[in-house]
């Protein structure tokens, strides 16, 4: 990682560099950092305990947590710690009933 890409805005911009076809937009991407920040407990955390600002505040930096490390590298389950209830599309998303990206399979699976 180099200088600057811990500001918002950067990972913003390698976010959409990584899709195929680009479809989430600045506003969806703050939610879900904001999300990040928010859970408890957290995965990742604002210098200074600050909140996440727009507009983007280039002195805004973010960090990951241990628990955010744990998650990436498949130690912890992000939905199991934070729970789970919120409607996306035409699926209804709760412990019973969680779909999560399966990288071996390529595909969506329950869990």
């Amino acid at each position: 990682m180099s200088l600057g890409d811990a500001q918002p805005a950067r990972i913003f911009g390698l976010n959409q560099e990584s899709e195929d076809r680009v479809f989430l937009g600045d506003s969806s991407f703050w939610f879900m950092l904001q999300e990040l920040l928010d859970s408890s407990p957290p995965l990742l955390n604002l210098s200074a305990g600050e909140r996440l600002k727009l507009p983007i505040d280039p002195n805004q930096e973010l960090a990951i947590t241990q628990m955010g490390k744990d998650v990436l590298a498949g130690k912890r389950n992000y939905l199991e710690l934070v729970g789970m209830g919120r409607w996306i599309g035409d699926v209804h998303l709760t412990p019973q009933n969680m779909w999560c990206w399966n990288s071996a399979a390529s595909s969506i699976v329950k869990q």
